[in-house]
């Protein structure tokens, strides 16, 4: 579903990623892990398009999205890159839901702006992706009245009005106080068991080992180590990746 091939990206003189490759299958949830600035988030706002590769090949559904000979040559989008995106959606550390308007209404901004869906079918949908994240009594609330967790499961539930077949997930649980987090992961993980294709950034190993079906380590801007869950946290292979986990699980 998602093919990652020899990507690079730089910011200034700083090498952010190194030939990045992996590929991703219809229902996997991959999680991505590794020490801060190691190029997770680059990553994952590549996969959207967010930022574009300086060299290299992404792939969605077998089809070319974006790629780059390098060389300073431009960017080439596929093309079928605007359905393509249209089919993931992605939510990031912070909220990022619009404060002056209510949570319903920014639900429905997208796809009745966008997609041009009927305002009482989209609304009606709203409601039933609300409900499905325990939010529906919220629905005409301002973000500004809504805890961290709720906020970022609004967020969850305006990228699924999309109807996306992919879902990237950049720390999401990152900016909550520790108990909120559940509420976020809870939810991530009745998506998982739903089938829904995910990526992943997270810090959250426990998770990580629970939900995931691979699990990747990341380490100055190249994956060093992948493998399931069980190899990656029990018996990882590469010294870097075993240093890693030893000192996150010393402070878990």
């Amino acid at each position: 579903m998602i093919g990652v091939r020899n990507v690079c990206k730089r910011f200034g003189s700083v090498e952010v990623l190194r030939d990045v490759c992996f590929e991703v299958q219809p229902s996997e949830k991959v999680v991505i892990i590794g020490p801060s600035g190691s190029g997770k988030s680059t990553l994952l706002r590549l996969l959207i398009a967010l930022e574009e590769p300086d060299r290299g090949e992404i792939l969605i559904e077998g089809q070319p999205f974006v790629c780059c000979d390098g060389d300073g040559r431009p960017v080439k989008r596929g093309k079928g890159f605007r359905e393509l995106r249209s089919q993931m959606g992605m939510v990031f550390q912070q909220f990022s839901l619009f404060p002056h308007m209510t949570v319903i209404r920014n639900l429905l901004l997208a796809p009745t702006k966008v997609q041009g869906v009927d305002a009482l079918e989209a609304r009606r949908k709203a409601l039933v992706l609300l409900e499905k994240v325990g939010l529906k009594d919220k629905a005409d609330a301002h973000p500004e009245k809504l805890s961290g967790g709720q906020k970022q499961r609004a967020s969850i539930a305006r990228a699924l009005m999309m109807e996306p077949k992919i879902m990237l997930f950049d720390e999401v649980t990152s900016a909550l106080d520790p108990e909120l987090i559940h509420e976020v992961l809870d939810v991530m993980q009745r998506l998982a068991a739903e089938g829904m294709t995910m990526v992943v950034v997270t810090h959250e190993m426990g998770f990580a080992s629970k939900v995931a079906d691979r699990v990747i380590f990341m380490d100055q801007g190249r994956i060093v180590e992948e493998g399931p869950p069980a190899q990656i946290f029990r018996n990882p292979k590469e010294k870097r990746t075993e240093a890693f986990i030893n000192a996150v699980m010393t402070h878990i």
